[in-house]
């Protein structure tokens, strides 16, 4: 498929600010539009049908900015009031045509943030800004939320990442190398009303040399492609190569104590296991390494799902061929398998770890309370000479963990089968124990040692209890004195 190179307008920050607040006043928000209008799960094209046959304020501003749809103009100018009509067009966010009003961008909203992107008739121009997607939400969901002074958006996009970094550091920095982009980002940043971002431009970690931040979350254009592809996904380098500078880059550009997140794809090549490459790459780090995967597919799978859109846009045809080139392209770079995963760093003086884990379910909601507890939990069981020391803890639940369990009838009776601890806000980490450590992980009030409360079961209960605490499902306190 041929991509599109060529340069379109970005719409002015003009009037964002009262855009913002229109659709903030009507009660724009992700759960309240998809409840409302119930497209939460539709296509586009469902969407755009179902948002028109809808009534009232918060309806037509989702055909206007959601859906794409074209509103008649008394329904549109009625919508945004105060706001004019004439203002928005003057800014380049909206457009007459002979079916009424259409917006030129899409707007959602998402945790808190009204994001601004391109519409989907611009894809696939290499310059096209991505709206909120799964990576997007991976990044923000494994990210470290805590205050810090200076803190860096690495590949910008479409700038929801640089303004829920600005919820909880002072200054931030967003990089971009696209100017279309950053044209986006500062559209985005003027719909929420935040200043303060420094918007920079050039590759990757150029535009910041020599600086160093508490956090950095980097959501890169990592999929490994044959070339060809829009700069927006593939990033033009070739293999895993972009992955790999930016996970380095990010590890090279963290304050002492800082953490990184960066959304990556890898190449695993014959004999080499899923977690080889970045722990490659990182291997001369001054940072702990929380490798997270969250997926591992070979070659031709890997390749039928990154060429999805064709076969949607050109047919099936065009879709076989471009499968065949993307996975012959794979082989040539010997790739086993492929990873999605992300990697999470601290940095740290003195001897570092590594750890893995492989994340079962899709993450939900802010998870970087769970990361703190597992880098915690790490540095206390890497420091430990005996594992058997952990029993001298003492563990709790952490906050809002719940223990769930199922049953089942066997020989006329109902029987244990499973328990787990669950998280509301969670990586999606396996949190199962055996069912007979239950009535030990009840008993850890926080005042107990493991000891205490593992009594006689110690020996059986011990291995599944660590896995928790090691998880971030359980933490730690210090023993009463």
């Amino acid at each position: 498929m041929g991509v599109r190179r060529v340069a379109r307008p970005v719409p002015s920050v003009e009037a964002a600010t009262r855009l913002g607040r229109v659709l903030r006043d009507a009660g724009y928000e992700e759960g309240r539009v998809h409840e409302e209008l119930r497209i939460g799960a539709l296509t586009q094209a469902q969407a755009f049908g179902v948002a028109q046959l809808r009534s009232g304020r918060l309806a037509t501003l989702a055909a206007l900015f959601l859906a794409g749809a074209a509103v008649p103009e008394e329904a549109a100018v009625e919508a945004v009031a105060p706001l004019g009509i004439g203002e928005l067009e003057a800014a380049g966010v909206v457009v007459h045509g002979p079916e009424g009003v259409t917006a030129t961008v899409r707007v959602e909203e998402y945790e808190g943030v009204l994001v601004a992107s391109d519409r989907d008739d611009a894809h696939p121009a290499d310059d096209y800004v991505l709206e909120v997607g799964s990576s997007t939400r991976q990044a923000a969901a494994f990210t470290v939320r805590r205050q810090v002074d200076r803190a860096l958006d690495l590949c910008s996009g479409n700038g929801v990442q640089a303004l829920r970094l600005r919820t909880h550091a002072a200054h931030v920095v967003g990089t971009e190398i696209s100017p279309r982009a950053i044209g986006f980002a500062r559209f985005t940043a003027a719909l929420n009303g935040v200043d303060g971002i420094d918007w920079r431009l050039g590759n990757l970690l150029e535009p910041v040399e020599g600086e160093s931040f508490g956090v950095v979350t980097c959501n890169p254009p990592f999929v490994i492609g044959p070339g060809g592809g829009p700069l927006y996904r593939e990033g033009g380098a070739p293999g895993d190569e972009l992955s790999r500078s930016a996970v380095v880059g990010v590890a090279g550009a963290l304050e002492e104590g800082g953490f990184g997140t960066v959304v990556s794809n890898w190449i695993s090549r014959a004999g080499e296991p899923w977690h080889g490459p970045p722990e490659r790459w990182l291997g001369e780090s001054e940072c702990d390494v929380l490798l997270l995967r969250l997926s591992t597919d070979d070659a031709l799978d890997y390749a039928a799902g990154w060429s999805a859109a064709e076969l949607q846009q050109q047919g099936r045809s065009a879709y076989v061929d471009a499968v065949e080139r993307h996975r012959d392209h794979l082989r040539q770079l010997g790739a086993e398998a492929v990873t999605a995963g992300v990697i999470v760093l601290r940095r740290r003086s003195g001897v570092v770890w590594r750890r893995r884990e492989v994340v079962s379910t899709a993450p939900r909601g802010p998870a970087g309370t769970q990361l703190l507890r597992i880098f915690d939990a790490q540095d206390f069981l890497a420091g430990l000479e005996d594992e058997r020391d952990l029993l001298d803890a003492v563990l709790e639940p952490a906050p809002g963990a719940r223990l769930v369990r199922s049953s089942r009838y066997a020989e006329g009776r109902l029987e244990p089968r499973i328990a787990q601890l669950a998280l509301d806000d969670r990586i999606g980490l396996d949190g199962r124990l055996p069912v007979r450590a239950v009535p030990a992980v009840e008993r850890l009030d926080g005042r107990r040692t493991l000891r205490e409360a593992l009594g006689d079961s110690a020996e059986h209960t011990l291995p599944a209890l660590r896995d928790l605490f090691a998880r971030g499902f359980l933490q730690r306190r210090e023993p009463p004195v």
